[in-house]
């Protein structure tokens, strides 16, 4: 079986601290043009917090877990392994959300800014 392409919303193994799955982030249009690729590491301890978004099986995974945007890192695409499962383009809003509270560019983390100081 040939290798799967590496991907926006890829399920992955990837070496972090250790050897676990991770949500690539990095747009797929560039992924060849780069030598890195972000991603958002993903737990089995889902603290249901705004920073994570809920997977589970249909996504290659073992049982339920979370991406944690707050843990975001770049790679290199070297440390990134075997393909597990995949998001679809149905989850980017919630994956959109959990970045924009994470970098606190949400809505509500605007409002509560120090925006003219």
């Amino acid at each position: 079986m040939a290798a799967r392409d590496l991907s926006w919303g890829d399920v992955r193994l990837v070496e972090l601290d250790k050897l676990r799955p991770a949500l690539v982030l990095t747009r797929s249009v560039i992924i060849p043009r780069l030598s890195t690729v972000t991603v958002a590491p993903i737990t089995s301890s889902v603290r249901d917090i705004p920073t994570e978004v809920r997977l589970g099986v249909a996504h290659g995974l073992k049982g339920e877990s979370a991406a944690v945007f707050d843990r975001v890192v770049t790679v290199a695409k070297s440390r990134v392994g075997r393909w597990l499962g995949c998001i679809g383009e149905e989850r980017k809003a919630d994956v959109r959300q959990a970045l924009l509270f994470a970098f606190e560019l949400d809505d509500d983390s605007l409002q509560g800014s120090n925006a003219g100081t």
